[in-house]
């Protein structure tokens, strides 16, 4: 009797679970070196945030700190008195809109903090795959504060200008800035998935440290939290530009640090960014200030009541100076400490535009037949050195009647043409051609008078028609 041996085998299929997944936090840096609209960024960086997701079903939603006993608190700072803030924006991103940037140009590097990009799409990734920071509109999607933490950041009393101060995510229940899940700007955009956090503009040191908490869309539940207290959380969750710095005690302390090769305390130098001042030191309440500095020479010109500092610059009679005036060069001070200089001008007495008061030739002489600008347009230098309009045509058989002299058209030579007001008349060369010099702004008629005896009127503006 043959036994029969049934092996059943069961195939069990091991999926890992599906989490979210957090891949790096980056920063843009964008160094300003002039005026935006009527705001002077010289000095000022531009600071922008991101954080990069793996996948793009993940959706970053939560930046948070708390100082609880499991928490983690975080902050964004400046070294600095406050942040740049345009008054017609505010402490979220979907407040910075781009239609209103014609008023305040300074918008687009206003300070806020934000889930994704703002809400006219203005700004959302780096600037590395685009350098004005653009993304495709998409939702206007809400960034919502919890906590207080805001309550001093945003700008203060409706002027454009620097204020505020640092972001503290530290009370006890915590603190954070979220969005909804599924909003379109929670999921990354941009080659690395990139989702903005924040842009901050300041002329001091900037450092931050932060948490972030990311989710699979699929899996409402499944959150997973980065924090920058975890030493084996993902990179960029702390920063601190200009620094390393790992001392409690200065004034650029970053945590995480392994180093105090970059730390600022009080009394070391720095640069206050103002040409005004001079021996930058780190003050007491960590700002950077210099001392006043100029001409303490009392018996100089341009001796400074104010100046703490003597910077060298002391001057006397004979020595240079700048009298403000373009129109002069090799300014000087005078006896009497007047600063005055050489007027500017052309000195040759045989053009058009000598200037007998000029005692610097600036290489600006005009000579007879040369153009010359008058009242914006361009005239010529006629006989008695007065600057004067041209004018000059073909007379010719339109044989296409397109108004337009061309390859089909017959030349008319040796025809009078003449402005009739003005009682002055020329003859057309061999090809056709005229010209008159010499004529007023003003609207004129022009008399052509063909070999049959019959006369045409055409009736024109100068300087608007110049060659008919």
């Amino acid at each position: 009797m043959k036994k029969i041996y049934l092996v059943l085998i069961l195939f069990v299929s091991i999926l890992p679970s599906i989490q979210a997944q957090l891949s790096y936090v980056s920063v843009d840096q964008f160094l300003h070196d002039g005026p935006v609209g009527s705001f002077d960024f010289t000095g000022y960086t531009t600071y922008r945030i991101f954080a990069h997701t793996v996948n793009t079903e993940d959706q970053v939603l939560i930046v948070l700190g708390s100082e609880s006993e499991d928490g983690c608190p975080g902050y964004i700072r400046t070294t600095s008195s406050g942040w740049y803030n345009s008054p017609v924006s505010g402490d979220l991103g979907q407040n910075n809109i781009e239609s209103v940037w014609s008023l305040f140009e300074g918008g687009r590097y206003d300070s806020f903090v934000t889930i994704g990009n703002a809400s006219d799409s203005s700004i959302g990734i780096p600037y590395s795959e685009n350098e004005l920071g653009l993304i495709p509109e998409g939702n206007s999607n809400s960034t919502i504060s919890l906590g207080s933490f805001l309550e001093g950041f945003g700008q203060q009393g409706g002027a454009e200008g620097v204020s505020g101060g640092n972001v503290e995510l530290d009370t006890y229940n915590g603190s954070a800035w979220f969005a909804l899940p599924n909003g379109a700007n929670s999921f990354g955009v941009g080659v690395n998935n990139s989702v903005l956090l924040g842009q901050f503009t300041t002329d001091g040191i900037f450092s931050y440290a932060l948490s972030v908490e990311a989710q699979v869309t699929a899996l409402e539940d499944d959150i997973e939290r980065y924090a920058w207290c975890d030493e084996s959380s993902v990179q960029g969750l702390t920063y601190a530009s200009q620094t390393n710095c790992n001392s409690e005690l200065a004034c650029n302390y970053e945590p995480g640090s392994t180093s105090d090769l970059s730390c600022l305390f009080i009394g070391d130098s720095c640069n206050d960014l103002d040409s005004s001042t001079g021996q930058d030191q780190i003050s007491d309440d960590c700002s950077c200030e210099g001392t006043p500095q100029g001409c303490m020479d009392e018996l100089a010109c341009n001796y400074d009541e104010n100046a703490l500092l003597d910077d060298g610059s002391c001057a006397g009679p004979g020595n240079s100076c700048d009298d403000l005036d373009s129109s002069t060069g090799l300014d000087i001070y005078q006896m009497d400490c007047s600063c005055s200089g050489m007027l500017w001008g052309c000195t040759n007495s045989e053009a058009c535009n000598y200037n007998s008061d000029a005692e610097i030739d600036d290489n600006t002489c005009e000579f007879l037949g040369e153009s010359c600008d008058i009242d914006g347009y361009n005239g010529e230098w006629n006989t008695f050195c007065e600057c004067s309009l041209a004018l000059e045509g073909v007379v010719f058989i339109d044989s296409d009647f397109n108004g337009v002299f061309n390859a089909p058209d017959t030349p008319l030579p040796y025809q009078t043409v003449s402005i009739p007001e003005l009682e002055i008349q020329v003859i057309s060369d061999d090809n056709g051609r005229f010209i008159f010099s010499d004529l007023p702004i003003g609207d004129h008629e022009l008399a052509i008078s063909y070999t049959t005896g019959s006369v045409s009127y055409t009736h024109l503006t100068l300087p608007t028609n110049r060659e008919v």
